[in-house]
Order: C-alpha cells, then structure tokens, then sequence
C-alpha cells in the first residue's frame, strides 16, 4: 500500500476597518447674558472682577487673568445720571418653550403685543450624529426654515437654515426674528424641512427650547444698581450659573459730624445729616423709618424719631472691642441684603434686635433702645412710692440656657451660614445643657456672633420678674428702661424713703440711714429722672447726709430716696410693660437687669453682682406673737366679717408662709407674703387656728409658729340657698335655669347647679359652677321634649355651702309651631337650601363671556385663534376655535373655548365648549363647561354642564352644576342638579347636592326637589335632607298592589301604620275620636308630668293611672284604693261598713267633755244641734243631808238660734239632786241644744258632790 502524505496551510484574509468618529464641528455660541439689579438706590463704591463670583469662582484671579472665556461685564452704582449698560441695548423676556419640532409638528406661536420689535428663538439641538454601516460616526444635515405671518395673512419665509456636522453633546443656535408694523400682530411658525429619523443610526432631533420678545430700547435705570454679566453658554452646558458678589451697601442718611470709614464722631452734632455709606445698624434702622421707597417714610415723619437717642446708639454700635484674635473690631455691624418684601415693622423689629434693640411705639414717637451699660437707674422705687406690694417671681429652669448655636453669614465661606457655638460652664455645671438656638441678622463676625451668644446666656438666666403698683408715677418709666428698687423686705435692712427737707447739698431723709460715707444717695428728681451722688458726710442721728456734688436738678421735699452701696445694692430691673389701671393707677412689669454682664459679653471678663442683700444666716427664728382678731366692713349695705392676723417681724426674713383653718379642719394657704398680716374677708362663726413661718433671702425657712385657738363669731349659720329657683319650659333644644340670690349673699363665689332625670339626689350630676353674680344657666343640645330636674346652692369664697333648693322641672320646647320656626329659619342658612333655592341661570353664559373678556382684555401673551364661517341670506355656519396662553405679574392662565353656532333664519343651533385653568401664587382653579342650545322662534331647549375645582392655601371647592331647561311661549320647565363640596382650614366644611324641578306657567312657578347635605356650622356638624313639594308619598308594592304608606298634602302628614318608639304629641286630631287598636310598650303620659306634682301617666305594666286632677262625669268604678282631699257634693250612699277616724264639719262628731275643763266649738256655715246622751248624779246622806249636781255654761257672749244673746257664765243645762238625812238620791236629764250657723261656742262645765268626770257632746248637722 503506497503511503500518501496530507499537507495543510495558513489561510488568508482581508485587513479589519477600524470606526472613525468624526470631531465635533458644531459648537455652540450662545451666549449668557444677565441684567441684575443689585439695590435699589444708589450704592458705595464700585465693583472688581475679583469681587463677582461664578458658581462661588471668582470672575478674574487676583493677578486680573479670568477664569472664564468671553467674559464682558459691566457695572453701575445706581446714581440718577448713570448710563445704560451697551451690552444691553434691548429689552427683552425670555420664555420657555421646550418644544420638539418634527416635520408634521411645527412650531407655532402669535404675539400680539404691538410694542415688540423683535422674537429671538432659541434653537437646541441635543445631538446631530449619524452611524454608518461601517462603524463611523460622522455629521449629517437638517434643515429648517422660520415663517412669519402678519395680521392673520400667509405663512412667508424669513430664514432657511440648517444644521450641518457633528456634535454629541448640547448646541443651541439663537435667530433673531425682526417683525414689521403690524395692525394685529404676528405669528411665528418653525419648520422642520429634513424629514423625522426613522432609525437609531440617525440622530438629528430639534426643538425650540425658549423665545424672547424684545423691545430695542437703551434703558438706564436710574436709582438702581446694576450689575451685567455676559458669559460663553458653552461652558455651563446651558443652564445658568449662580451670580453672586462682593460690594458695599447703601448710601444712607448719617450725621454731618460723622465719618463713616473711621467711625469716629467729631465735635458737638447739630442734627443734620449727610449721605454716605455705613454698616453700623442704628443708623440703617434710621434709614428704613424715614426712606419712602423701601421703608416707612410715608407713615413715619421725621418729628416721630427721636435721632438724639439713635445718635447715642450709633456711637455705641461704633465702639471697637477686641475681636478674638488680636485685633479690634466695631462692636456691631449691619451687612444684611433684603431681598424679599416682608412687613415694614416686622424687618426694623429684627434689624434693631442686631443691636440687642427693641422698638415700641408710644405717646405719638417710635422709640428704638439698646440693651446696654448705663451709670444708673432711670427711675427708684421704694414701698414708700408703692402701692401694695412688690411682687417678685421667677422664670422656668427650661428657659435658662447654657450653651447656643448662633448662626452668622461667614465671609471665608462665601457669605454662607456658619454655626458658632458658645457655652458657659458656670451655668451648665448648675442648670446641665440645654441648648438654645439663635439668628445673627446681619453678623458676618465670628467674634461678633460669640458677643450676640453670650449676652442671650446671660440675659435669660437672670429671669426674675417683679410686679407692683403705682399712682401717677407710671407714667414716667417707658418700656426698656432700667428702674432701681429699693425694697427693705428683700435688702434686710431700711434703704430708701423720701426727703424730709433739702439745704443745698444736705438732704434731711424721712428715717435715719445705716450707711457708711462713700455710698451713694439716688433721688428722683423734679424732671422725671434718677440720679445719684456719694455721700460726703452722714449726721450723728444719720438722719442728714451730705452729698459731695450738687443734683443736676434741685431735689425737691417728699421725693423718693434710697442709698446705693457695694454692701447691698439696690435691684436692677428693665421695664418690660406698663398697664393702666382705674383711679389713675398703673401695673408696672419688669425683668431682672445684670449690669455687671457688658464686660463679660465684651471682653470676657466676668464680675460677680453686688449684693442686693443683708448675708443671711443659715437659720431663721420663728415669728412670734401670732394675734388673730375679728373686724368687719360694709359692702353693699351689709356688714362683712373679717378675720384679722398680724405677727411680729422677724430679722432676715424677706418672706413669710401663712396658713389658716376653721374648726381643726384642712389647713388653708394663704401664700407668700413680704408683710406682716394678712386678712380674710365673709368668714363664719367657728374656732380658727393660724401658722406662720418666715422665709430669708436664701430660701431657708423657719418652723411653724402657731397660733392660740379662737374663736369667732363672724356669720353664723350657713349661706342662704338660691331663691326663686325655676326652669324653662319654652326653650328650643335647651333648658333656661334662673335664680335670684338672698340678702347678704355678697360673698357667693359660685352658685353649683345639679341635675338629674328624677328626683333623686343619688342619680344627680353636676351641670356647672356658676361663678357669682352670674343669675342664670342653659343646657343646650337636648332632644325635644327631654325632661330633667334641677337643684342649685350657694357656695361662698371660702368653701361655705348653703342647703339645695328643692328640685324643679324642666323640660325642652315641644310646641310645633315653635320648633318647625326654629328648624326653618337653621335650614335657610344651609347650604343645602341655598343650592335649592338659587338660580343658576347665569352660571355657564357668565363664565363663557368672563373667558372672553379675559383673552381679548390680555396683552403680550400667546394667543391663537381659528375661525371657519360660512354664510349666505339666509344660512350661516360658524366654527370658531380660541387657545390662549396668558401670564400677568400675579397668574398664570390657559383657555381652550370652541364655539359652534348654525342658523337658519329664526332657526339656531349653539355649541360652546370652554377648558379653562388658572394659577396663581397661593391658588389653582381648573374650569370644565359644555352648553348645547337650540331655539325655533320662541321655542327653546338648552343643556348645559358647568365643572369648577379651585384650591388655595387655605380652603379647596369642588363643584358640578348640569341644568336642563326648555321653553314653549310663556311656558318653561327645568331641571338643575348641583353638587357641591368645600373644606377650609378655619372650619368652614360642607358637602351637598341637590335636584330641583321647576316649571313656570304664565308667572306662576310650581317646584319641586330634594337637596341632601353635610356642613359644619356654629353648633357644629350638622346634615340635612330637605325635600320641596306640595305632595311626598313613600309607596309599597310588596304584593303587587301599591298602597302608600307616608303621605304629606299640603302641611299634613298622613301615616296609614306605624310605631312610635317615643314621641311627643302636642296638638292631636284623632278620626272619630277613637283607637282601635293601640300598643303601649311602657307607659303613656303627658309632656309636664312631674309625679305628685303635675300632668298624668298611663303605666301599662300596673295598669296604674297617676293624674293631680281627673274630672270624671260618668260611672266610675273602684274596687280598692285611696282618696284623699275629696269633697262629694251630691247625696253618697254607702251600703257596707263606714269607719272614720275623724269626720270633719261636724255633720257628724262626738266630743268627750271633762268636768271643769272648756272646749271651743269652732264655727260652721250650717246650723248644727248639740246633745248630751242622759247625765246621773248621784247623793249619799248620813247626820247631815247631801246635794250633788252637774252644769254646762257658756264662756263667751253669743246669739241663739232665736235670736236672743246669751251672755258669758249663763247656765245652759244643769242636773241635780237632793238625798236626805240617812238616805241616798240620784238626779238625771239629758240636753238638748241648736247652734245656730258661723257661731263660735266656747262651754265649761263644774260638778259638786257625786258627778260624772266627763259626758260626750253630739253634734250633727242640723
């Protein structure tokens, strides 16, 4: 076999292509050009590109060599005779368009403002490359052209334009388009003549991005600063950069005597000013009281600023104090740019308070102050000048802040807000941290801002407020001011008073003084002002010192003194507020003053405050000699009773704690008191007992000191209850109560009112405390006919309480005509009836024509409008199409109307159609109406649709009215469905709808509808559903045949079968004045049933009828029972057993008579016959023969039945009888006797011998 060998090669191929990407060629060159105005007025100075930053990057490096390509900027200070910027010859405003214009979607838009002189579009194109099969990326070619149409006429082409190259990233282009003369206006249109990509490969996509109209005008706008800055577009991707700079401020009004750079003052000032920069803040707080452009100089004259006290702010502010680093710096400054309008007051009130500041306006003058040092008070207070007592408290721990975050505008960080941080250790080793946050207004000092940090520290930890009273002293103090106090209680020791006399440099004090020589003498002074001078010299009876200078102003006999050592110190307090009182009074309020803190806010330099205080001990005696006493006064004609307590002083106490109590009960405060007594005005008889402790200056408390038991008469007894106590029966879901208080019931503090649904004091509950003298009460919100009871007493000042006043009824209003009155006149204030009862007629028409008015009224914006029409004799046929984009200084506002109208002679057909939507700075309001209308003659149908949302900050609507109406002559029917929603944020909350039917025949209109809604009103969420008709049957066809239920005819309500769970009839028809079936669940009575009392109750349960009065004229049947109080006026006959206890009008009474006693026979309107049944005396003889007898006579004068008088001690019947000797006898007879009518009768009787003790008298009815 012949071996045959298998030979193999490389194979060959063609070289790879590798893509090319061609360079971008299409660059853009745009430029960036911003006008900004910078202030308002003229400025200091001018500015370097080293001072304008780009995006915080300086325009140009120190060295003058800029930072950025094509760089043109320009700059004017704001004077009146500056020149326009050239690089703004134009006025123009910029608009966004964002549109992408593709070869079937053009770029249209109409300007109809005649004023303009140009359009300059923008053009943008995002990227312009084309991908190649091979791989390459190269330039393509698109083409466009801008139209332009004048007053309505043909599109004629401006410009032919294309995009030819490359570029993967943004290129705009920008063409200025110059318009014609114009009667109407213009219409803009850009093309896209390159037909749309239809592949990824082909990227040539443009758009219009934004359109400026332009006005040619060189404009110089004098009085405002400007600043113009021109950029390359290229090198901020086309967004605008930020601008910022670095410049000087306004030119304002400063004294003549002032230089501003030095901030020195030179020589005496004479009150005029110059103009000139500065940043000391009193005087740009001048400026924005008198500037009329930026401030309040239209409402504030210069004869209202007192600019003496602002000059002596501003040298203030201009003292240099050390800035923390080795230099010094002003101790305030002002380098703040207002930049928004904000309330005039609100702006000054922050700008003052750059210099610890306040303002106020008072007696006709706007008054600035500053927190700073001064010698010494403006004003001294003493007891002897007060009225009452001074009142000290203090604030919260939470308020006294440690450490405060204070934020700055920094300079090294671009002006940027820092947070400087400041503490106190003192403070936070006693309070802990607690942080407060706090704002430099215009400090761009880090030194300043630890200045501004530690005052705030300092000047909330010393919080104490104090609190009196003084006469026409009030008016001298304003607020802000520093008063001194001079209080004996608190010093522990006497240091003020007034003048007894003055001689020269000797002033003679009203108490002598224990002072030393070299303290100082502070005396209020005829001109409204403090001043002090140190003690020279002090008399052996220290009652005369010395002074070592005269008093600016002579110092006058009974003005207020009082000595200022560094031993104890009179207080400092600032006036914070000044209220008037009656009988020329005033309420003077005042927080605690450091004068010692200006050095440590400055400087650092912390000083401890003088003693206010005697050095107290650690302990504190008790008070002794605790008398109590009972005085009264007389208030309102009646003498009050008054517990009296008085104590001695004790040495180091500036406080004393009393309590009280009657008759061991609980112990009462009386609180904290600087005197030594106190009173209790309306106490009660009782044995009272009072403790007292004394507090010193640091707090420390001594042990209870008591008091002996003892007793007081004062009121004795309990408060009077409330008198004529009653409760309404007329008020609309409500109970009125109403009282009247006793005499002598002026010390009520309340009147407690309980209340219950019977009368059982276990199931009461209170209803109010009413505070005296307050006479009356409501419980409102109740059901109809709700039933309560009531019962009120009197509670005094003191806890006293008198008895309660019997229960009483109430019930609310159930008369109908009342409650459908009340029930009406709410309903007419809903919104429910409202929506029932308006016309909405106008609704769709009045928009329509609003719209209307609002585009052809509007100027400069975009607008456009087609019309198609179409007419001859006797035919028209119109379509008329409006779209119009408007902007004002407050709203943005877009409408879309298109309107239909055909007609043919007397014969229309209208269609309109109306999107509108509005926004405006603080509301948005979207507007949705259709109208279709058609009219033959005076035949006429119309529908029409109205949709409305408007939403602002504070409330949202919603609303939807479609309405249906035609008409035949003098005949016209309707149909409205409204619906309506509104939520407020001040309360207001409703939701409704309602469907009305209306037709109008001839003026006289017939309606009906329904209208259901929810709203809140004053007495809260209320709904409603309100039907009007003249008729409203509910039916049921259950079975087929339909059978009405619930009818209403007219005013009448007819109900075939119900059930009433509970209910109230107040007026009742009832047919044939019978029930023939009824079903009573529990019981039947009447609306004012108040058991025993009044009304009737059915009980079904017991079958038990309750009723004060039943008039019964036929058969009436009982077989057991009760009757009390009955009077039976015809013939009774009782055919069983008769058993009284007592039968009344002697009709028919027995008398059981005593011998030797007396009765009285009261009088009757009837004859009556008085018996004796027989009467036995008996007689027993021995030696000697015996007689016995009985006899009734009369005790008073009186006249027979036959007319004859009877006088008193006539016998009227006598017995008797005889025995003689040895022997034994009895007499007896009985008596007979009429009385005659309305005769009193008074009898005796007398026995001798053996007679009955007693007899029974008869007597009947004659």
């Amino acid at each position: 076999m012949e071996t045959q060998i298998i030979e193999g090669q490389k194979g060959g191929s063609k070289k790879p292509h590798n893509p090319y990407e061609q360079p971008d060629n299409l660059l853009s060159t745009a430029k960036l050009k911003m006008l900004i105005a910078l202030s308002e007025g003229e400025i200091e100075g001018s500015l370097t590109a080293q001072n304008i930053f780009i995006d915080k990057t300086p325009l140009a490096n120190p060295d003058g060599t800029y930072n950025f390509k094509g760089v043109h900027w320009e700059f004017r200070n704001g004077s009146q005779t500056q020149d326009y910027i050239q690089g703004m010859p134009e006025v123009s405003n910029e608009l966004k368009a964002n549109f992408a214009v593709k070869t079937d979607m053009p770029w249209v838009r109409s300007f109809s403002n005649l004023e303009l002189d140009a359009v300059r579009i923008k053009l943008n194109l995002p990227s312009h490359v084309s991908y190649r099969d091979n791989g390459d990326m190269v330039g393509t070619t698109t083409h466009y052209t801008i139209d332009l149409s004048v007053d309505g006429s043909a599109f004629e082409t401006v410009l032919n334009g294309k995009f030819d190259g490359k570029t993967t990233s943004a290129y705009q282009r920008d063409h200025r388009i110059d318009l014609p003369n114009a009667i109407q206006g213009w219409t803009i249109r850009v093309r896209r003549i390159t037909p749309d990509s239809k592949s990824s490969k082909l990227v040539n996509a443009f758009g219009v991005s934004s359109y400026a109209e332009v006005i040619d005008n060189k404009l110089r706008y004098p009085n405002t600063a400007l600043l113009y800055v021109e950029l390359d577009a290229s090198e901020f991707n086309g967004s605008v950069p930020l601008v910022t700079c670095k410049l000087k401020g306004k030119v304002v009004q400063v004294p003549d005597n002032y230089d501003p750079v030095s901030r020195t003052y030179f020589g005496e000032w004479n009150g005029t000013f110059k103009m000139a920069y500065t940043n000391n803040p009193a005087w740009i707080a001048h400026y924005l009281m008198r500037d009329e452009i930026a401030g309040m100089g239209t409402r504030i004259e210069s004869s209202m600023i007192d600019k003496w006290a602002i000059y002596q702010l501003g040298q203030y502010c201009d003292q240099m104090v050390s800035d923390g680093k080795g230099g010094k710096e002003p101790r305030f400054t002002c380098n703040e740019y207002i930049q928004s309008q904000r309330d005039a007051y609100a702006v000054l009130k922050d700008l003052v308070a750059s210099f610890r500041g306040i303002t106020f306006w008072g007696n006709d003058q706007i008054y600035l102050t500053s927190d700073m040092p001064q010698d010494e008070p403006d004003f001294i207070y003493h007891p002897s000048n007060v009225i009452g007592d001074i009142v000290y408290a203090g604030g919260s721990y939470k308020n006294r802040y440690t450490s405060c975050l204070v934020a700055y505008s920094n300079p090294d960080n671009h002006y940027c807000d820092d947070v400087e941080t400041v503490w106190d250790n003192d403070l936070m080793r006693r309070y802990d941290v607690n942080v407060m946050k706090l704002t430099a207004i215009g400090c761009t000092s880090q030194s300043e801002a630890q200045r501004r940090g530690r005052w705030a520290l300092l000047s909330n930890v010393k919080d104490g407020v104090v609190t009196f009273s003084v006469g026409l002293d009030g008016y001298i103090p304003l607020p802000a001011r520093i008063i001194g106090i001079a209080d004996p209680s608190r010093s522990g020791k006497e240091n003020g008073g007034r003048i007894h006399e003055v001689n020269g440099r000797k002033i003679t004090l009203d108490r002598p003084v224990d002072y030393d020589v070299g303290d100082r003498l502070v005396i209020n002074l005829p001109d409204g002002t403090a001043q002090s001078r140190t003690i020279k010299s002090i008399s052996k009876d220290k009652r005369t010192v010395t002074v070592t200078a005269n008093y600016k102003v002579h110092p006058v006999a009974g003005a207020v003194w009082c000595i200022d050592s560094d031993n104890v110190a009179i207080q400092y307090y600032r006036v914070t507020s000044i209220s008037a009182k009656e009988n020329q009074q005033f309420t003077i309020t005042a927080v605690q003053h450091d004068p010692e803190k200006f050095k440590y806010i400055d400087n650092g330099v912390r000083l401890e405050p003088k003693p206010i205080t005697v050095t107290p001990s650690s302990t504190i005696s008790a008070p002794k000699n605790i008398v109590i006493s009972e005085s009264s006064y007389v208030s309102q004609g009646l003498s009050v009773a008054s517990l009296e307590v008085n104590w001695d002083k004790v040495d180091g106490a500036i406080n004393y704690i009393a309590q009280w109590r009657k008759d061991k009960c609980t112990w009462i405060n009386i609180g904290q008191t600087n005197g030594t007594s106190f009173t209790v005005n309306g106490i009660y008889s009782g044995v009272y007992d009072v403790r007292v402790r004394a507090v010193n200056a640091v707090e420390t408390s001594s042990p209870w000191a008591y008091s002996e038991a003892t007793a007081i008469k004062g009121k004795i007894g309990k408060p009077e209850k409330p008198v004529n106590f009653t409760a309404s029966e007329d008020v609309i879901f409500g109970i009125d109560l109403s009282w009247s208080f006793p005499k002598g019931s002026g010390d009520t503090s309340y009147t407690e009112i309980q209340y219950s649904t019977n009368e059982n004091e276990e199931n009461a509950l209170l209803l109010s405390n009413v505070p005296y003298p307050s006479y009356s009460h409501s419980q409102m919100g109740l059901s109809i006919g709700q039933v309560f009871f009531y019962r009120a007493r009197l509670v005094d000042k003191i806890g006293n309480t008198s008895d309660w006043t019997d229960w009483v009824r109430g019930i609310s209003n159930t008369n109908t005509n009342d409650l459908t009155d009340h029930i009406f006149n709410e309903i007419k204030e809903t919104d429910a009836w409202n929506s029932l009862v308006d016309s909405i007629d106008n609704v769709v028409n009045n928009s329509i024509d609003n719209a209307k008015a609002i585009i052809e009224n509007a100027l400069a914006n975009d607008i456009e409008s087609k019309q198609r029409r179409i007419e001859n004799s006797k035919l028209s046929a119109e379509i008329k199409e409006t779209n119009a984009v408007l902007l004002s200084e407050k709203e943005a506002t877009s409408i879309a109307l298109k309107e239909l109208h055909s007609k043919y002679g007397n014969v229309s057909s209208d269609l309109s159609e109306l999107r509108q939507t509005t926004a405006e700075q603080n509301s948005a309001t979207s507007k949705s109406i259709d109208s279709l209308t058609a009219k033959v003659g005076n035949v006429s149908s119309d529908l029409s649709q109205f949709k409305q949302v408007t939403t602002n900050q504070n409330s949202a609507t919603a609303q939807a009215i479609q309405s249906i109406n035609t008409k035949v002559g003098d005949v016209s029917t309707s149909i409205s469905d409204v619906s309506k929603t509104v939520n407020n944020l001040d309360g207001k909350v409703s939701a409704q709808r309602s469907i009305k039917v209306k037709v109008d025949s001839k003026g006289q209109q017939y309606a009906a509808g329904m209208s259901i809604g929810v709203e809140n009103t004053d007495k809260g969420m209320q709904s409603n559903v309100i039907f009007l008709q003249d008729r409203f049957s509910i039916m049921n066809t259950a079975d087929g045949n339909p059978q009405t239920i619930f009818t209403t005819q007219g005013n009448q309500v007819i109900i075939s079968n119900t059930v009433i769970g509970n209910g109230t009839i107040t007026d009742a028809k009832i047919k044939d004045a019978s029930i023939t079936s009824a079903k009573i669940s529990n019981v039947i009575q009447s609306d004012n049933f108040q058991d025993g009392k009044s009304g009737w109750q059915l009980s079904r349960n017991d079958g038990k009828l309750k009723a004060v009065d039943v008039d019964i004229s036929g058969r009436l049947k009982a077989t057991s029972g009760e009757m009390n109080n009955v009077v039976i006026n015809e013939n009774c006959q009782v055919r069983g057993k008769l058993t009284a206890e007592q039968i009344v009008g002697d009709i028919a009474k027995i008398i059981y008579f005593f011998t030797g006693s007396s009765i009285t026979i009261e009088p009757e309107p009837f004859n009556r016959i008085i018996s004796t049944p027989t009467v036995v005396v008996y007689a027993n003889s021995g030696s000697v023969e015996q007689f016995s007898s009985y006899a009734i006579y009369n005790g008073n004068d009186f006249t027979s039945s036959d007319g004859k008088v009877i006088k008193k001690n006539s016998h009227l019947f006598v017995v008797g009888t005889k025995a003689p000797e040895y022997a034994s006898s009895f007499g007896s007879s009985s008596w007979f006797f009429r009385l005659p009518a309305n005769t009193t009768l008074q009898l005796k009787s007398r026995g001798y011998g053996q007679y009955p003790t007693a007899v029974n008298l008869f007597i009947t009815k004659e």
